[in-house]
């Protein structure tokens, strides 16, 4: 008889590799945007950079629609006079919101270098492009723990 089947690779995080990267996560909704960029990171550990790429792009364009929301909303409110001068909780506001947004846009600048620009280091040094991509998902949850506590302060209360 034919020996078995190797067993399947140990999980990384909640991925399993299979076929390809499976969420095993019972998270869903928003986390998963943020999620992304970890899948990212775990498909360059499983050797694919190409699902990497595509995770990074996802994670890319999610930043775009947050600041096409952001737009939005500052365009709402300049068009009925709600501006930064308007009292100290929209001073606040448009500081800290404009703040957030420019990290944002930081974190999408630096994906965007790794999707043209530094995908190249994967084919000469693997291992440390894994690690800068590990880096800009370190930097990118930071950014979203920090929208975490802002939401709720700013629109919320």
């Amino acid at each position: 008889p034919p020996p078995p089947p190797p067993p399947p690779p140990p999980p990384v995080f909640f991925f399993q590799a299979e076929d390809g990267i499976r969420d095993r996560s019972p998270a869903r909704g928003l986390g998963d945007v943020y999620k992304r960029q970890v899948l990212a990171w775990a498909a360059l550990k499983m050797n694919n950079p190409g699902k990497s790429a595509m995770w990074l792009a996802v994670t890319f364009l999610c930043g775009i629609g947050f600041m096409v929301i952001k737009a939005m909303e500052y365009g709402g409110k300049f068009k009925v006079d709600v501006y930064p001068s308007l009292n100290n909780f929209y001073g606040i506001y448009y500081t800290m919101t404009g703040l957030h947004g420019l990290h944002v846009v930081g974190g999408m600048v630096v994906m965007g270098y790794f999707l043209l620009v530094g995908k190249k280091m994967w084919n000469t040094e693997p291992e440390r492009y894994a690690g800068r991509i590990e880096v800009t998902g370190l930097y990118w949850h930071f950014v979203d723990l920090v929208w975490i506590f802002l939401f709720p302060v700013l629109y919320l209360l």
